[in-house]
Order: C-alpha cells, then sequence, then structure tokens
C-alpha cells in the first residue's frame, strides 16, 4: 500500500511538472508581466527545438535584461521556421520599420529575413491566422492599400476573416480603419469585447473619447471594470481626470481624486508594476512638521493617510482574486512595431 501511494504521489508530481511547462501556461504567466517566471517555463521547451517557445522565451529575456541571449533566441527561432522572429530580424527591411532593435542591440538581422517573414506570414494566413493577416497588410501592402477611400472598402471586406482568425490587432490600429468603415470597425470591436478579449473594451473607450461621445467612452470602460481588467482600470482613473472633471460628466463624487486614485490602486493590485503615486492624484504641501498631507484635486477637501489608506483597502477588496491580462500576443509586443509599447 505504501509502494502504491508512493508511486502516485510521483505520478502526479510528474504531471504537475508536465503541466508547468506547457507552452499555454507560460504565455498565461508572461501575461500576468511574470517575465522571470515564464522565461523558466519557455527555456526547457525552446531546448526541445520549439520555435514557438524560443520567440516568447527571445521576449521574456529582452523583459528582464538579458538582451544578448534574447537576440539569440531570436535567431534560433527563426532558423527553425517561426516567422515572427523572422520579421523582427528583418528590422528596418520590413515596409514603414524605421528604429529598430538590430541597430542599437547588435542583434543578427539580415536583409534575408524579411522576404522569409512574409512567405511564413502568407502559410500561416492560408491556414486562417488573423494575426499573420493583420502582419501581411502592414508589411506586405497591395497596390489598392494606396488607393484612397477604395482601401477603406478593401479592408472592411476583410475584417470577418481577421475576425474569425482571432486577428484583434487589425481592428485596433487606426491606419486601417476611416468614417467609411468606422461602423464595421465597432461592430466587430464590440463583439471582440464581449467575447472576453477585454481590451478590446478599453480600446473602444478611447475611440469613442476620441470621437467626443464621452458617455459611450465611459460605458465602456465600466464595461471591463466589472470584470477588473487591467487596462479598463488604469483607463477608468485617468477617465475620472479627463472626462467626469474636464469634461464635466457625472456627479462630484465622480470627480473626485480620490475615485481616480481608487481605480489606479485596483489596477496596481492585479498589476504591480502599475505607478500609482500619491503626487499624481492628489495636490500636497509640508505642514509644519515637515509632513505632507494631501487634497482632494476637485474638491480641495483634507484626505488624509487614514482616508489613503481606506481607499488601498477597498480597492484590494473589489480586485481581490483577480489577476491581470497583458494581452501580449506577436501583434501587441514591442518586437512586432519595433520602440512602441505594448498597447
Amino acid at each position: 500500500m505504501k509502494l502504491l501511494k508512493c508511486i502516485i504521489s510521483i505520478s502526479i508530481a510528474l504531471s504537475l511538472n508536465t503541466y508547468a511547462t506547457t507552452l499555454g501556461d507560460g504565455l498565461t504567466v508572461m501575461n500576468k508581466g511574470e517575465y522571470e517566471k515564464a522565461k523558466k517555463i519557455f527555456r526547457p521547451l525552446s531546448q526541445k527545438d520549439n520555435s514557438v517557445a524560443m520567440y516568447w522565451l527571445a521576449y521574456t529575456q529582452l523583459k528582464t535584461s538579458e538582451t544578448i541571449s534574447a537576440g539569440d533566441s531570436l535567431l534560433k527561432s527563426a532558423n527553425s521556421g517561426n516567422p515572427w522572429a523572422m520579421g523582427v530580424l528583418a528590422g528596418s527591411e520590413l515596409e514603414g520599420v524605421e528604429r529598430t532593435y538590430c541597430s542599437f542591440l547588435s542583434w543578427p538581422c539580415e536583409e534575408r529575413w524579411a522576404d522569409l517573414a512574409i512567405e511564413g506570414w502568407r502559410k500561416l494566413a492560408e491556414k486562417g491566422d488573423g494575426k499573420a493577416m493583420y502582419a501581411l497588410l502592414k508589411y506586405d501592402k497591395k497596390w489598392w492599400q494606396y488607393v484612397p477611400i477604395y482601401k477603406y472598402f478593401r479592408y472592411g471586406e476583410l475584417a470577418e476573416e481577421i475576425y474569425l482568425g482571432k486577428g484583434y490587432s487589425f481592428f485596433f490600429d487606426d491606419e486601417y480603419w476611416s468614417k467609411s468603415n468606422e461602423s464595421l470597425r465597432i461592430k466587430y470591436m464590440e463583439k471582440i469585447a464581449r467575447s472576453g478579449f477585454l481590451l478590446a473594451a478599453y480600446n473602444l473607450a478611447y475611440l469613442y473619447q476620441e470621437k467626443g461621445d464621452f458617455d459611450k467612452a465611459l460605458n465602456w470602460f465600466n464595461y471591463g471594470v466589472q470584470k477588473n481588467d487591467y487596462y479598463s482600470l488604469k483607463g477608468k482613473a485617468l477617465s475620472v481626470i479627463y472626462i467626469n472633471r474636464d469634461k464635466d460628466i457625472g456627479s462630484d463624487q465622480s470627480k473626485k481624486s480620490t475615485k481616480a486614485y481608487f481605480y489606479c490602486r485596483a489596477a496596481k493590485e492585479i498589476y504591480s508594476n502599475h505607478d500609482c503615486k500619491l503626487s499624481n492624484y492628489f495636490e500636497h504641501e509640508v505642514d509644519k512638521h515637515g509632513e505632507l498631507i494631501y487634497f482632494d484635486e476637485y474638491s480641495a477637501e483634507l484626505v488624509t493617510l487614514k482616508d489613503i489608506k481606506e481607499i488601498e483597502r477597498e480597492a484590494k477588496e473589489k480586485v481581490d482574486g483577480s489577476s491581470t491580462n497583458l494581452y501580449l500576443d506577436e501583434t501587441t509586443v514591442e518586437f512586432f512595431k519595433g520602440f512602441r509599447k505594448n498597447i
């Protein structure tokens, strides 16, 4: 009996270890912003000639300051046939790419990777990969993409196929949308948001904000906030200042710095890298004892340290049990757009 229990325990341990080193698990950990932990998952997978794991190992190495190693991992991934790694190593050979990592990190970038990346994306697109379809639109432009007005009609025609292939970044990219096809864009972004990909809710909020429809902007921020989405929470913190306060929308309570700080702290609770400096939310001065005291920027009310601690407690309580999703994929990371930050 003891031997049987021992065998079962070992089997369970091995099973758990296998799960902990799957690619999907690594991507989940990475999307929580836990790059060191994700790197430890991707490394053994990359040693088994998994080109996708090599690519994500490179990304986590970049995020943890192992820049030389990141270049090596990208080269291994590219040599193993990964077009996303090839695209990074193509550098400025891809159309529209100017400053690249190659120029200052001494990565093994070569001109030949550009054509190989495009060929690889075509093969993926033929299999229904929407992210690859988006990459081709960006880096392998067709003649009709240079024709004013008509190009937006064609983008609209491609929307359904790209949506079904989960090429969601296509819908977040202003380059492909104008007033002529904007209603179609909104239709798909709403479908994406309601499917659980809440980065779409965040992008919808800013889209409506730019259009001047602040009520709808707030509605979409709130949609994500209700589900404790990191991006929506940080967007909500800023909307208190820009929409509620500057545009004079909502109640006096909704315009207070304490409300903005609450959402910022909620975002920070699920993603510790988020910045919530008190000086960004409250007026402050030094009292006669040399201590900082804070005031609400909207109401001018004194905000005590006790008040701040209570806000932080309530924010933690709101998101208790939630974890962030950075929605990192091959089209949202810095690799795809050079020096641009994640969406």
